[in-house]
């Protein structure tokens, strides 16, 4: 037992005798079998285990984090399930309150159920410290905004995911490459991001060199671009991306795009170095495994990082520069600039033109199902179980038609219809009828293609299909013009997500929906989709709007109103 108790380096052992010991099974090459140790200790005599098999997943409740944080957190946790339990170990969530993040209150839970193993996941912008009893627990951290305790950790190698762009932008014949991560990110990437940028711009001739931004926003980005004219950018997240659609600039005719932490597997029509953020899951918590195993807690001494190295993903937001191009000079004090495309007219002249009393708004209450207001966990980004939009009831102009959008206090906190999997709505009308227009959204979208079409039935059994087309990303290239023009003619609606280039034309026409107009990733899309009735002086017996089998897109239908004959 004295040579048990000296092995296992507990305290009753004179100290001398511990050492020879030590010294002894060291010279006989004896060397602890760790899985054994940690078996028995929870099975030598009666007393409750000193430790649990479950690790905690430290986060803050999903509104507290922007969508693709939501996202990537489920990925983590993921990941970390999986490689947990070929250990024998259970990942288990526990979700905090923002406001109590710097709480102890989570200690002495955790201490409570002998859970030692502490895994600290994504946190909002304000946790940049967490007040935790650190002696008790083996932990590490995914969480790239958490700064005090400086934990080992396992996150995205931001330097290698620059590079990679850079060298991918290079070989696409890009030359003047700007740098253009939020300053939120490149402070996260304890500015590892921008410096590795700097190193390259140091290495290239100076006409191809490009200023960082200093004003971020939209106004100070469009400022930036007139002066700098990069050609390429590398950038992170919806913000910047959002504001270039909002400036009407074409990626990539325009600009090229890379993002450089995408979620790998994601369907964004973008460029850019995607990460398995499992693997990162997995990383992090066999740091915590590994700990646990040896029975060592808090806080380490000399914590260790490691990066998990991300994989560069062709898309439609770069082309190949084929032909060589001189270098853009900068603009002499005077100079016009060019003006940005005008978008068509935002209203529709048919319904511009009617009068109040022709009008007729369509009943959806019967098959709305959910909500436009709730705002449950959408950690999948573009999915919409439930909007979330800071829409008004009641009725709404929008693209000079009116619009009456469900009371969902009075409707049981249902205000949409969503179609996903093959679903369909059927709308009985039996009226004539001049024009139809509904107000619709999209989510998942992953190709330019039809996501649904709508079945229109006269009372004389004359039966017309008409597919609905979602517009994914920008048309090809302008080689290509007679098959951009048809792209953009034919569609009817896009993803909703404000990274999506987004656009109009004669028979669909966008809103924008913002929660803060200074915050591009509260920006969400719909669409007025008109449809002028080819035979009105027939009743129009019935609508049937069928969202296609095997599609991952999904549609909501918002709203559907009637121009009746004059």
């Amino acid at each position: 037992m004295t040579v048990s108790r000296a092995l296992r380096g507990e305290p009753n052992v004179e100290p001398s005798t511990a050492l020879r010991i030590r010294d002894i099974a060291e010279s006989l090459g004896y060397r602890r079998n760790l899985l054994v140790s940690t078996v028995m200790s929870t099975v030598r005599g009666a007393k409750q285990p000193q430790c649990s098999h479950v690790i905690a997943f430290l986060t803050v409740e999903s509104a507290g984090l922007p969508p693709v944080q939501r996202w990537a957190s489920q990925l983590y946790l993921q990941g970390a399930q999986k490689r947990a339990s070929e250990y024998g170990f259970v990942v288990e969530e526990f979700v905090m309150r923002p406001r109590q993040a710097e709480s102890r209150n989570i200690s002495q839970i955790l201490y409570a159920r002998n859970i030692r193993g502490l895994l600290i996941g994504p946190l909002c912008r304000s946790c940049g410290h967490l007040s935790l009893d650190w002696k008790e627990f083996a932990s590490s951290a995914i969480s790239i905004n958490l700064v005090r305790p400086d934990l080992n950790r396992c996150s995205v190698d931001t330097v290698q995911a620059v590079s990679l762009a850079l060298r991918n932008l290079k070989r696409l014949g890009y030359r003047r490459i700007g740098f253009a991560v939020p300053p939120l990110h490149v402070a996260l990437s304890h500015h590892r991001s921008r410096a590795i940028y700097l190193d390259y711009q140091y290495q290239i001739p100076p006409e191809q060199r490009i200023s960082l931004i200093e004003d971020w926003s939209v106004s100070g980005i469009a400022s930036w671009l007139r002066e700098e004219k990069p050609d390429a950018l590398i950038g992170h997240g919806d913000e910047l991306l959002s504001w270039l659609n909002e400036l009407r600039i074409d990626v990539p005719g325009d600009l090229g795009y890379t993002d450089i932490s995408m979620v790998k597997g994601s369907n964004a029509p973008i460029a850019g170095v995607s990460f398995d953020y499992e693997s990162i899951g997995a990383g992090a918590v066999d740091l915590v495994i590994g700990n646990l195993l040896r029975n060592i807690y808090g806080v380490p001494p000399q914590p260790v990082h490691s990066y998990i190295q991300g994989k560069w993903q062709d898309g439609p937001s770069v082309c190949s520069q084929r032909r060589s191009r001189p270098l853009p000079k900068k603009n002499k004090e005077g100079e016009k600039e060019p003006q940005a495309p005008l978008l068509p007219e935002s209203s529709f002249a048919l319904a511009a033109q009617a009068s109040p009393d022709r009008w007729r708004q369509i009943d959806l209450r019967k098959s709305a199902k959910n909500s436009y207001t709730a705002h449950r966990d959408r950690s999948q980004g573009n999915s919409f179980e439930s909007l979330g939009l800071p829409l008004i009831s009641g009725r709404n102009e929008i693209n000079a038609v009116p619009f009456n959008l469900i009371d969902e206090k009075s409707s049981g906190g249902k205000g949409f219809v969503l179609l996903q999997n093959g679903g369909h709505l059927t709308l009985p009308l039996r009226t004539n009828c001049d024009a139809l227009y509904y107000l619709i959204a999209a989510g998942n979208v992953v190709s330019h293609a039809a996501i649904a079409q709508f079945v229109y039935t006269w009372a004389d059994g004359h039966e017309e299909t008409c597919p609905l087309i979602a517009y994914y990303r920008n048309p090809p290239a302008a080689e290509k013009a007679d098959q951009a023009d048809q792209w953009l003619a034919e569609s009817g609606v896009q993803d909703w997500w404000p990274s999506y280039p987004q656009f109009q034309n004669e028979t669909s026409k966008m809103f924008k929906v913002a929660g803060s107009d200074l915050n591009p990733v509260e920006w969400r899309y719909l669409y007025t989709l008109q449809w002028v009735n080819p035979r009105p002086n027939t009743i129009l017996r019935q609508i049937t709007i069928q969202q296609i089998p095997g599609n991952e897109a999904k549609l909501a239908v918002l709203a559907a109103t009637l121009l009746l004959p004059q």
